[in-house]
């Protein structure tokens, strides 16, 4: 394309770009969108209570929200029997008119119970407050607005609450605060902990919670620092010889009454150590090596003497984990003894306090649904959850991307042993996320539909590595790695052919959604993309986001690096839409700060003109990861069963979109 071809193609999507709200509409009602509502069937409400066991020092907590998300506690004598001890309480945030009408997302509470934190969320913007209440009193003690969901409560030696928070000066960065409350429920002392860009900010407690872990930097340059809340005076990071490489593989527990952070540590042979330093003040002391094994840790979490290690295989083609208990002996390396395995994987819910009477374990089987164990704090099975029937199966193999790289390829289907039909493959690909199918509650559904479903780990995401060879000026690796899983979903190497594929992305993953249209259209029949980052290019040239450093350490900088420049303008998928592709539903949410919707609605209105079938659902209300509250499940389904031609939706107009007629 010649350049003032190129400048043509270009010049309504910068109209786009910089045009205001009213102007947006007018462009969408001029090009046959209707956005004045976001279409859906209303589910019928879930009235049922969530309930949560929480392991404390002095015994078991039962939690309970019900559906006006009033939360209430009652400690109980053990996880089975649940007998009550003392008196329940409950904390509702009904009443705050601050927060009225808003979410509650979390709560967090000091191991003695006499603080708790609610985390809330404004279901019409990404915003969130966090409420500070007394046990003793109903009323809350403090309400704090603005801040990011990272949020912890402390109590040793007096309530505290660290916080990250947009920078008042800076609109492109965040701090983190440690604030001390007084008894009265005010701000009596307030320290910034940590600095950085916006998203690059972030708190992790520890299980014994004198310690939290702070990170600062874009993802290629994040240091993590370990602080000892307990400390008076303005925090100092604690000299841990070394910055900690992965908040995920350390943690402090106790031992003898004494402080020490346990640390795994991944080798590039397929084995794993794990290392203890005692903490004496704000120094290390003593160190040594616990153990060691086959494998790869990706997740510690320590107790009083002890620590529980989940461990994966080495290589990304083996699917399962196995769940160790780990003594932590200062005289000698110790054998871990392995408490239980999945084929799927394992998360250990981070403990109140180190000295917990156990510990919460969550087990994902492929297809299953989650499923709940409950140990004692030497590791003793309280409760051992009953297998779920399941149909689905599973497939992990690696196929070759045109470089030689091998791509891990991950499959659900239920039926037969051979799968041939329609497959939905799920894309990220970025930022160093992979996504994991199990944890989607939509894969029942898609399963129910006849789908099969996949996701591959692509260049871009997964650990430091992996995300280093698909990030920045190798962006083309991650499409390179996507069209390789594709071609072998098609191919009849594996126990999966696929006979149609729709390509589903997210924010990040709708960059390659978007490629994969414009590149290889004969490569995917269907693509979904939501709040999508269509075109890093234009976005980091025309359009302001609160994350703007982040997605330049990600993308390039194409305004300050010429070589990154090049390789997003030959990526841009925007300005590469130049002809019809396959059906697409884009999904934009109005109020996302993370990703501009003016880059959606210009991808929508550049397909439409270059006579493109493209579905629009516009969420007026929604946010960037908080869109289509209460839309019918099932209505994504639905699209795609009309978009492929199959299921019960063929061949009939799609329900939910609000697609028109010009005029």
């Amino acid at each position: 394309m010649s350049s003032n071809e190129n400048q043509t193609a270009t010049m309504p999507v910068l109209k786009i770009l910089h045009s205001s709200d009213e102007a947006m509409r007018a462009l969408l009602k001029e090009h046959g969108y209707s956005v004045d509502r976001f279409s859906a069937k209303v589910p019928t409400r879930n009235t049922t209570q969530e309930v949560e066991l929480v392991p404390l020092p002095g015994g078991w907590l039962r939690l309970a929200m019900d559906e006006s998300r009033a939360l209430s506690g009652q400690l109980v004598s053990d996880p089975v029997e649940q007998r009550p001890v003392g008196l329940p309480f409950t904390v509702t945030d009904a009443e705050v008119p601050e927060v009225h009408g808003w979410l509650s997302q979390r709560s967090d509470a000091t191991s003695d119970l006499a603080w708790w934190l609610r985390i809330l969320r404004d279901p019409k913007r990404e915003s969130w407050a966090a409420i500070l209440y007394d046990s003793t009193d109903p009323e809350p003690r403090l309400v704090i607005l603005g801040l990011y969901p990272d949020a912890v409560v402390y109590a040793d030696p007096a309530p505290a609450i660290a916080l990250v928070e947009s920078h008042p000066a800076k609109p492109d960065m965040a701090r983190a605060r440690l604030v001390r409350i007084s008894q009265e429920g005010s701000f009596e002392e307030t320290h910034v902990i940590a600095e950085g860009p916006a998203g690059g900010v972030r708190l992790v407690p520890c299980a014994l919670r004198r310690f939290l872990k702070v990170a600062r930097g874009v993802r290629s340059r994040r240091i993590w620092q370990l602080f000892d809340i307990a400390r008076p005076g303005a925090p100092e990071p604690i000299d841990t010889l070394q910055p900690l490489r992965n908040p995920q593989l350390a943690d402090v527990g106790i031992l003898d009454d004494d402080p020490v952070l346990l640390e795994a540590i991944n080798d590039d042979e397929g084995c794993w150590r794990a290392d203890a330093t005692l903490i004496e003040g704000n120094r290390p002391g003593q160190c040594w090596t616990v153990a060691q094994g086959v494998g790869s840790v990706r997740q510690v979490v320590a107790n009083d003497g002890c620590a529980l290690l989940r461990v994966g295989a080495s290589d990304e083609q083996h699917l399962g984990e196995k769940l160790l208990y780990l003594p932590v002996n200062p005289l000698q390396s110790v054998s871990p003894t392995q408490l239980a395995d999945s084929p799927g994987s394992f998360r250990i819910v981070d403990n109140a306090s180190a000295q917990s009477v156990g510990f919460v374990v969550h087990e994902s089987r492929p297809g299953g649904g989650a499923m709940k164990w409950l140990f004692d704090s030497r590791g003793g099975v309280l409760i051992e959850p009953a297998l779920p029937e399941s149909e689905t199966r599973s497939h992990r193999a690696t196929c070759l991307s045109d470089d030689g790289y091998e791509v891990a390829v991950d499959v659900r289907w239920r039926g037969d042993k051979k799968f041939q039909g329609p497959v939905i493959l799920h894309v990220y690909g970025a930022y160093g996320i992979d996504l994991d199918l199990d944890s989607d509650p939509q894969l029942p559904d898609w399963l129910d539909h006849g789908y099969a479903v996949a996701t591959a780990a692509v260049r871009g995401g997964g650990d430091a590595q992996r995300h280093h060879d698909g990030s920045g000026l190798r962006r083309e690796r991650s499409v390179a790695d996507t069209l390789a899983a594709i071609e072998w979903l098609r191919s009849e190497e594996g126990p999966v052919v696929a006979s149609q594929v729709c390509a589903i992305g997210a924010s990040a993953g709708g960059f390659l959604v978007a490629s994969l249209l414009v590149e290889t259209p004969e490569t995917i029949d269907a693509g979904v993309i939501v709040n999508g980052y269509v075109d890093p290019l234009l976005a980091l040239t025309h359009l302001n986001s609160p994350t703007k450093l982040a997605d330049q350490d990600e993308w390039g900088d194409p305004l300050g690096n010429p070589q990154a420049r090049a390789v997003l303008e030959r990526l841009s998928p925007i300005q590469r839409l130049n002809k019809p592709t396959a059906d697409t539903l884009v999904v934009i949410a109005a109020r996302d700060r993370r990703v501009d919707p003016r880059l959606g609605l210009a991808w929508v209105i550049r397909s439409r003109v270059n006579g493109g079938h493209t579905t629009l659902w516009y969420d007026l209300e929604g946010g960037h990861d908080l869109w289509g509250r209460g839309v019918d499940p099932s209505s994504l389904v639905n699209w795609v069963d009309e978009a492929l031609g199959v299921g019960p939706f063929a061949g009939k107009a799609c329900l939910v979109s609000t697609r028109t007629e010009a005029g």
